[in-house]
C-alpha cells in the first residue's frame, strides 16, 4: 500500500504504524521516546517533524556547555550547472588552497542541477539532487569533518548547508522553505529555496534562487525577489542534526559513521512504499512511481540507518507540491486538492525575521553594455568600471532590490555565458557571441547590528563542465554585541518606486452665472437678491467679470453693484476653475471655461496643473445661416468641433504660484521680456476680456487664467538611493503657429514655424538646474506641395528677403537667449538638397556677420543614422556630440536655495542650441534627448549627486553614448522626452513622434517601424483634409484672419503663405508695397535696436532697454 506524509498531514495510518516501531537514535541514546516524540509532533502539527522538549532542553544543555565561538567561518558558493550531471571534481571549487581547514559552515546553491526543457520544467528530478549531495559530501568528507544541516530541491534550484562535527550541538531550529516564481509565476523552474537555522543564538537564513533570464527581464527579475523577500515561509520545521547522515555505504570507509538528518517525515513513508513494492537497486520490476529506481538506497547497516532521510520532494505518484504549488492551483482546479491542507501558519518565519541572510543564486542580472564594449573592459581588467553597469550592482544601488545586502567587489572576469570545455566566452559560427558576458552568478549576504559579516574573498572558480562557471565568498561572521531574543533584522522596504508624496493644494472655486443677457464670474457665491454670502479673497471690491451676450463687451464691477445690472433669480449657476478667453469664429463668438484640470507636479516656485476639461459657451452668434447654405453651416459645425478638439487635445498648463510660462534662468533674473508673453498661448483671447491690455500674471483668486500650449511632465526619480525631481517643460510659442502643411518657415518680423523652447529642469539637495534647447522651422520663406503625390512632399523656396528675415530670427533669438549653436539636420540630398543648401549660404552669411551665432553643423541624419536610426546611429550622434560639447559643458543655469528661502544664482546658461530638421519633429527629438542626456550628467555633477566612481561611468556612457548607470533616472529620462516628443508632434502634425521607440529604448524595433509608416499615411491625410480646418481655429484663436476655406490640395501658392492679420493697422512692410511673407505680430522694439547695437550683452539680466513693447 503506498502512503504519502507531507508537511501538511498525515496520509496514511500504515506510515504512522510505520513510523511509530522504527528505531531513530537521538543525542539522549533514546531511540523510542525520540520517536514517540516524532509521532506526537506530527500529530499535533500535521506533518512536521520537530524535536521534543526533552531533546531541545538535552541539547541546549550540551551546547551551553561547550565555549561559545565569536566568529565564525562561511564559505559560500554557487553554481549554475547548466542541467548537466557531477562530471569534474569539485574540491577546487570546495577547498581554496588559500583557506585551509578553517571553515565552519559551508552554504552551497546550485542551479539547473536537472534539465529545464519541457515537462521537466515542473517536475522535481531527485536523483539529479542526489547525486549532487553525494559528490558535495564525500568531497567535504562526510560525516566525520562535515554534518549536513538540510538539503533542499525545487525542480532545478538546489541548496545544502553543513557544518563543521564540532558545531554540530549547536544547530538548532532547522527550517527549509521553496517559492517558484516561474512558469505562470508558480512553475518552480524560476524561484528559490531557503534554509533557516540557529547557530548558537544567531538567526541565520540561506537563500539560493534562480531569477528571471533575458537581457530585458531586469523588471521580472526585480520582481522574482520582491515575491521571495515577501512570501519564501519557514514554516517546515525538522529534526535537529543526528547521530547519522543519509549516505551510500560505498562513499565511505565505515558505514556505522554515517549521519542521518531528516528532513520531513514524507521519506518514512516514501522509503516503505518503497518497500513495499519490492523495489530493490537491480530489480528489473518497474514500481508505478514516477522513479523506476529508488532515490532512498539502502545502507547496509540496517541498525544504524532505520529509515531513510527525506531530503527532496515525494517522488510518489503525482508529486505533493512537485517543485511548486503550481500545482496546489492545478489541484484546487480540478477538485482534487486534499483536504485538510494546511494554511500559512502564524508563526511561519520570513527572510527579514533573521540576525544574517545569505543570499546565493543565478541571479540572472546583465550589464547594459554592448558586446565589444564588455569585451574591451574585460581585456583591460577594468571590473570598476564595468561593474558600474552591471544591472544588480544598478538597481541594489538605488534601494530597489537587495536593500541593505552587500556584495564583495567584482574583481573577477564574468561567470556566464563561456563555453563548456572551454574558458572562451560562447561564440556563433559567425564568430559574434551568444550573450553578452555577465554576473549572473551572484553571493550577496546582510545583517543587523549585533553581528558583522565581512568578506576576504570574492572569486571565480574555473571548473568546465557548464556554460558558467562556480563562484565563491568566503565570510567571517562576527558577534559584535549580544544577541536579542527579539527578531532584529529591519524589515526592507519593497517597491517597485519610491514617490515622495507632495501635498497638492486646489484652485479656488469660481462662481459662473449664465443669466439671460449676461455671464458672471466670481470669487464669491451670491443669493438670489445679489448678496454676496461667501468670499475666499479679502479683496471683493472689483472681481467679478460681467460678459454682455449682445454686445460681447466684457467688464469688470464691484461685487455690490452686480445687482444692479442683473437679477440673479433662476439661473444656472456652475463652479469653474477659471476662464480662458473670448474667441471670434467665423459666424459666433465663444466663451472658454475651465471645468476641470489636475495636477502635474511641483517645482521649487510652486505647483503646475493641467487642463483636463473645458466648456465652450456660446456668447452670441452672426446673422442666421440661411437654409440653403449648407456649405456655411457646415464651416460653422467643423470649427466648433475643431475648437472643442484643439482645447482637449493640447496640454494646456499653468501655475498659480509662479509665471510658469518664463524659464527657471528667467524667473532668477526676473526678466519680462515680450518673449515670454509669446509664450502664453491664450494671450490673445484673453486681451478680449482684459479691454485690449496685456492680461495680468495669474495669481491667486484671479479670474482669468494665462496658460501655456506643449508640454509639461515632473517626475520624481532616483540616482543611486538619493530622490530627485526630473521635469521637462516646452513651450510652444503663439508667434507663426499653426500646422504642418499650413505653417512653415519665416515671416517678415523673424518668427518660424513650430518654435518651441524645452527646458529640462533637475532638483535635488538644495539645488535646482535647468538647461534650454531651442526648435523651430528653418528662417527661410519656404512651403512644401505634392502632398496628395507623395507622402515625402517637396520643400520650395519662395521668392522674399530671404536675409531680413534670418538677420531679424537671429537677432530675436541673441536677444532673449544668448549664443546660439544651430545644428541643421535635413537631408543634404533629394528632395531637401536645395533648401538646405540655401540654409547654408545664408547662415555662412549670418555667422559672419553675427558673431554671437557660435555654431553651424549641417547633419545629415538619415545619411549618417539611417532612416530607421539603426545601425551606427549611436556611434554618429557621439561624434557630433563631441563636435558641440562646448556649448555643453559648464553651460547650465543654477540655482542654490538657501535655508532663508533665498536662491542664490551660482551659474546661467549663456548658449543655446537651435535645432531643426524639416518638420523640426523625428530627428529633432532624437538629437535634442540626446544633448539633453549629455547636459544631464552635467546637472548630476552640479547637484553633489556623483562621486569619482559614477563621474568616471557616466562620462564613459557619455562617451560612447550608452545608457547611464542609473536604471531609475535613465528610465525617467526616456520616458519624458518621448513623451514630449509625442506631444509637440501630435500639435504640430496630428500624429506621435516618429522614431520614437529609439527615443524610449536606444533602438529601433520592428513595432516601432511599422508604427511609423501607419503614422506616415495619417499624417499625409490629415494634413490635407483635416488640418485646413484646424489652421482656420488657431488663426482665429491668435488674433488672425483666416482668408481660406479650401483643403490643402486646392490652395495657391499665394493663398497658402499669405495670411493676413486682423487688426486694422498695417505693417509698415505693407505701407511699403508689401511683401508676400505672413505678419503675425509687430516686430519687438528690442529687436531693431538689438540689430543697431550688437554688442549689448544686458538681455540676459532683463534690462529695460531691451523689453518688448
Amino acid at each position: 500500500m503506498s502512503c504519502s506524509i507531507s508537511a501538511h498531514r498525515i496520509t496514511s495510518l500504515p506510515a504512522l504504524f510505520f513510523l511509530a516501531f522504527t528505531p531513530i537514535a537521538s543525542p539522549l541514546g533514546h531511540p523510542h521516546h525520540a520517536r514517540k516524540d516524532v509521532v506526537g509532533t506530527l500529530l499535533l502539527r500535521g506533518g512536521d517533524a520537530r524535536e521534543s522538549a526533552l531533546e531541545a532542553s538535552a541539547r541546549h544543555r550540551l551546547a551551553s556547555s561547550l565555549p561559545q565561538k565569536n566568529k565564525f567561518r562561511f564559505f559560500c558558493g554557487t553554481w549554475n550547472v547548466n542541467g548537466k550531471s557531477p562530471a569534474v571534481p569539485v574540491e577546487e571549487w570546495l577547498w581554496p588552497l588559500t583557506e585551509g581547514e578553517d571553515i565552519d559552515v559551508y552554504v552551497l546553491g546550485l542551479q539547473e542541477v536537472q534539465d529545464l526543457s519541457g515537462a521537466s520544467a515542473l517536475l522535481t528530478d531527485e536523483e539529479k539532487g542526489r547525486q549532487w549531495s553525494k559528490v558535495i559530501q564525500c568531497a567535504l568528507g562526510c560525516p566525520k569533518r562535515f554534518r549536513c544541516v538540510a538539503v533542499r530541491q525545487m525542480v532545478g534550484i538546489y541548496i545544502t548547508v553543513l557544518v563543521r562535527s564540532e558545531l554540530a550541538s549547536s544547530i538548532s531550529e532547522i527550517r527549509v522553505a521553496e517559492l517558484g516564481t516561474g512558469f505562470l509565476n508558480q512553475g518552480g523552474n524560476k524561484g528559490g529555496v531557503g534554509v533557516r537555522f540557529k547557530l548558537e543564538d544567531i538567526r541565520i537564513c540561506c537563500v539560493c534562487s534562480h531569477l528571471a533570464a533575458q537581457v530585458s527581464e531586469v523588471k521580472r527579475r526585480n520582481q522574482d525577489y520582491r515575491e521571495l523577500i515577501n512570501r519564501l515561509n519557514f514554516e517546515e520545521e525538522i529534526l535537529p542534526i543526528k547521530n547519522q547522515d543519509l549516505f551510500d555505504s560505498d562513499l565511505v570507509s565505515n558505514p556505522q559513521e554515517i549521519a542521518n538528518i531528516l528532513f520531513s517525515d514524507e521519506v518514512a513513508c516514501a522509503e516503505h512504499t518503497y518497500e513495499s513494492k519490492h523495489v530493490r537497486e537491480g530489480d528489473s520490476t518497474t514500481s508505478n512511481l514516477q522513479h523506476p529506481i529508488s532515490p532512498f538506497k539502502r545502507v547496509q547497516s540496517e541498525s544504524n540507518l532505520g529509515v531513510a532521510p527525506r531530503i527532496f520532494r515525494s517522488a510518489s505518484g503525482m508529486l505533493d507540491r512537485s517543485g511548486s504549488k503550481m500545482f496546489d492551483k492545478i489541484s484546487k482546479f480540478w477538485g482534487t486538492e486534499k483536504e485538510g491542507a494546511a494554511e500559512e501558519s502564524p508563526t511561519a518565519l520570513r527572510i527579514n525575521d533573521h540576525d544574517v541572510v545569505i543570499w546565493i543564486g543565478d541571479l540572472n542580472y546583465r550589464i547594459n553594455l554592448p558586446d565589444n564594449a564588455v569585451l574591451s573592459l574585460i581585456q583591460n581588467m577594468n571590473f570598476s568600471l564595468l561593474s558600474s553597469f552591471d544591472q544588480l550592482c544598478m538597481w541594489m544601488e538605488s534601494d530597489e532590490v537587495f536593500n541593505g545586502f552587500c556584495e564583495p567587489p567584482l574583481n573577477f572576469v564574468p561567470t556566464y555565458k563561456l563555453e563548456t570545455w572551454d574558458n572562451r566566452f560562447a561564440t556563433k559560427e559567425d564568430g559574434r557571441l551568444k550573450r553578452t558576458p555577465a554576473w549572473c552568478d551572484r553571493i550577496l549576504y546582510r545583517t543587523n547590528d549585533q553581528v558583522q559579516l565581512s568578506s576576504s574573498t570574492y572569486r571565480r572558480h574555473e571548473l568546465l563542465g557548464s556554460d558558467h562557471r562556480p563562484v565563491s565568498a568566503t565570510l567571517t561572521l562576527t558577534k559584535t554585541a549580544p544577541v536579542p531574543a527579539s527578531l532584529s533584522m529591519p524589515n526592507e522596504i519593497v517597491a517597485s518606486s519610491i514617490v515622495e508624496e507632495t501635498k497638492t493644494q486646489g484652485l479656488p472655486v469660481i462662481y459662473f452665472y449664465d443669466t439671460k443677457d449676461c455671464f458672471i464670474f466670481s470669487r464669491q457665491q451670491f443669493d438670489a437678491s445679489v448678496t454676496c454670502v461667501q468670499s475666499e479673497t479679502e479683496d471683493i471690491s472689483s472681481n467679478v467679470l460681467v460678459v454682455w451676450k449682445q454686445t460681447k463687451v466684457a467688464e469688470w464691477l464691484p461685487a455690490p453693484e452686480v445687482g444692479k445690472v442683473q437679477q440673479l433669480q433662476d439661473v444656472v449657476t456652475k463652479r469653474i476653475f477659471g476662464v480662458l478667453g473670448m474667441v471670434d469664429l467665423s459666424h459666433a463668438t465663444y466663451l472658454i471655461i475651465i471645468s476641470n484640470y489636475t495636477c502635474t507636479g511641483q517645482l521649487p516656485q510652486g505647483q503646475i496643473f493641467t487642463v483636463t476639461g473645458i466648456e465652450i459657451l456660446p456668447v452670441s452668434s452672426g446673422p442666421p445661416i440661411p437654409e440653403d447654405e449648407d456649405e456655411m453651416r457646415n464651416v460653422d459645425d467643423r470649427e466648433y468641433s475643431t475648437l472643442r478638439e484643439l482645447f482637449s487635445s493640447y496640454q494646456l498648463f499653468f501655475s498659480p504660484d509662479f509665471d510658469v510660462a518664463k524659464s527657471q534662468q528667467r524667473l532668477s533674473f526676473n526678466c519680462s521680456q515680450n518673449i515670454s508673453d509669446g509664450f502664453v498661448w491664450n494671450f490673445k483671447i484673453l486681451s478680449n476680456l482684459n479691454k485690449g491690455d496685456p492680461p495680468k500674471r495669474f495669481k491667486s483668486g484671479s479670474i482669468l487664467v494665462p496658460v501655456v500650449c506643449g508640454f509639461c511632465k515632473i517626475v520624481t526619480t532616483k540616482v543611486k538611493s538619493q530622490s530627485c525631481t526630473l521635469a521637462l517643460i516646452s513651450r510652444r510659442c503663439r508667434f507663426r503657429s499653426g500646422v504642418r502643411f499650413f505653417s512653415r518657415g519665416v515671416d517678415e518680423n523673424g518668427y518660424v514655424s513650430n518654435f518651441v523652447v524645452s527646458e529640462q529642469i533637475l532638483v535635488s539637495q538644495g539645488f535646482t538646474s535647468s538647461y534650454e534647447l531651442i526648435r523651430g522651422s528653418i528662417p527661410l520663406y519656404w512651403q512644401e506641395r505634392e502632398a496628395l503625390v507623395t507622402l515625402k512632399p517637396t520643400p520650395t523656396l519662395i521668392q522674399g528677403p530671404h536675409d531680413v528675415a534670418m538677420k531679424k530670427h537671429f537677432a530675436f533669438l541673441n536677444a532673449n537667449y544668448g549664443d546660439i549653436g544651430v545644428l541643421n539636420l535635413i537631408d543634404h540630398h533629394g528632395v531637401e538638397g536645395e533648401i538646405c543648401k540655401a540654409y547654408g549660404k545664408y547662415m555662412m552669411k549670418e555667422m559672419e556677420e553675427n558673431l554671437k551665432v557660435v555654431i553651424y553643423e549641417p547633419f545629415d541624419f538619415h545619411k549618417h543614422c539611417g532612416k530607421s536610426a539603426t545601425g551606427e546611429s549611436r556611434e554618429q550622434i557621439t561624434k557630433l556630440l563631441k563636435k558641440i560639447d562646448s556649448l555643453c559643458h559648464n553651460n547650465v543655469h543654477l540655482v542654490q536655495h538657501e535655508e532663508s528661502q533665498t536662491a542664490q544664482v551660482r551659474m546661467q546658461q549663456n548658449s543655446f542650441f537651435r535645432v531643426n530638421c524639416i518638420d523640426c519633429l523625428d530627428r529633432t527629438n532624437v538629437l535634442q534627448a540626446a544633448i539633453g542626456k549629455k547636459v544631464l550628467l552635467e546637472q548630476l555633477q552640479r547637484h553633489g549627486l556623483l562621486g569619482e566612481r559614477d563621474i568616471d561611468a557616466c562620462r564613459y556612457a557619455s562617451q560612447h553614448g550608452y545608457d547611464l548607470p542609473f536604471p531609475k533616472l535613465e528610465s525617467s529620462f526616456r520616458e519624458i522626452w518621448a513623451d514630449m516628443g509625442d506631444a509637440i508632434s501630435h500639435q504640430y502634425a496630428g500624429t506621435g513622434a516618429l522614431k520614437g521607440d529609439f527615443t524610449r529604448s536606444g533602438k529601433r524595433t520592428m513595432t516601432g517601424i511599422l508604427a511609423d509608416g501607419f503614422a506616415n499615411v495619417k499624417r499625409a491625410v490629415q494634413n490635407n483634409f483635416a488640418d485646413v480646418y484646424k489652421q482656420r481655429v488657431i488663426d482665429y484663436l491668435q488674433g488672425n484672419r483666416p482668408n481660406f476655406q479650401k483643403n490643402f490640395a486646392e490652395m495657391s501658392a499665394q493663398e497658402l503663405s499669405v495670411r493676413k492679420p486682423s487688426s486694422e493697422c498695417s505693417t509698415s512692410l505693407e505701407k511699403d508695397g508689401g511683401s508676400d511673407c505672413p505678419n503675425y505680430d509687430e516686430p519687438p522694439a528690442y529687436v531693431d535696436e538689438y540689430i543697431r547695437s550688437h554688442d549689448d550683452e544686458d538681455f540676459i539680466s532683463g534690462s529695460d532697454e531691451h523689453e518688448g513693447s
